[in-house]
Formats: structure tokens, sequence, C-alpha cells
């Protein structure tokens, strides 16, 4: 079994240099409606692409983890992350916002150095990632969540507790692989 979870993340890596990779500076496709704020879709296509990026990231370490602490997170991840990708979904549509259809070439990147790791080093890399991302997002969702229109905001500041718990818990993984190895 775990031969065949291994195979399919080597999969996964190989199909994601084509599907995850995005011309950097490439147009999106659609444009706001007309009086949409720039900074609304702005931010609703920045938190898309760390949230995908967080779950594709939780889902592997989910699946391939061996300690109960990363597994117990990485699974919370995975339904938090999915749940406010819906709701990013239902308000980028709402207010005809086009989000990304795939993660652009930084984020890529961090999904496939992920799926080079094995056991405690694997632990690491997602706990620090994770880390990264969301003090990168923890800043946009609070600018988002006092500035923005109703539902941007309200979506913001329901999030926000919950990317600054997955910022502690992961920083408490980094912490604690660092002084010894959790395998």
């Amino acid at each position: 079994m775990k031969t065949w979870t291994t195979v399919s993340w080597i999969a996964l890596a190989v199909a994601s240099q084509a599907c995850f990779a995005q011309t950097p500076n490439a147009p999106m496709s659609g444009t706001p409606v007309a009086g949409q704020p720039a900074g609304d879709a702005a931010f609703v296509r920045k938190a898309f692409q760390i949230n995908t990026t967080e779950l594709e990231l939780s889902k592997m370490a989910r699946n391939d983890a061996t300690n109960p602490v990363v597994i117990k997170f990485s699974t919370q991840m995975v339904r938090d992350l999915s749940q406010s990708n819906r709701d990013l979904q239902n308000i980028a549509e709402k207010r005809g916002i086009a989000i990304p259809t795939s993660l652009d070439a930084e984020h890529a990147a961090l999904v496939r150095k992920l799926t080079m790791e094995r056991g405690s080093d694997l632990h690491m890399e997602y706990a620090e990632d994770m880390t990264m991302l969301d003090q990168q997002a923890i800043p946009l969702y609070q600018a988002e969540a006092a500035d923005s229109n109703p539902d941007v905001a309200a979506f913001a500041q329901r999030q926000l507790p919950t990317l600054e718990a997955s910022e502690k818990v992961a920083q408490q993984i980094t912490a604690s692989a660092g002084t010894h190895r959790i395998g």
C-alpha cells in the first residue's frame, strides 16, 4: 500500500510540472464585474493560490507522514482548506472574479519539493512551508478584513483564526522536529 502511495505521489510530481506550471505573467481569464474593486480580485486570487498550495501540501503530508501530530494536523488542514477554497470559489463566482486554474510557478515548486521528502524531512519541510505560507496569508487576510466589500471581508475575518492556529501548530512541529527529528 505504501509503495503505491509513493508511486502515486511521484506520478503526481511529474504530472504537476505540467498541470501546476503557469507562466508567471499570464493573464487570468475573465474579468471582475464592473465596479468590482481590483483589490478584492487580487485578494481572491492570492488567497486561492496560498490555500491551494497548503491544501496540496497537506494532502501529501496526510498520506505520507509517519508522525501522528503531523497526520492529525494535515488531516485537519485538508478539511479546513477544502472548505475555505469552496467559500472562495463561491465569492469569486458571485463577484465575477476569475480564479487561477493552476498554481503559479512559485507555489508549484513548493508542492514539487515536498514530493521528494520522506520521514522526518517531510515533517520538517511540510511544517516550514505551512508556517511560511501562513505568514504570507495572515497579513493579506488582515488587510482584506479591514478594507473590503462585506462578503470578502467576512470571509477574511472568518479565516483569520484558522490561519493563526495553523501557523502556531506548524511552528510547534518545526520546533519539535528541529530539536529531535520526529519520525
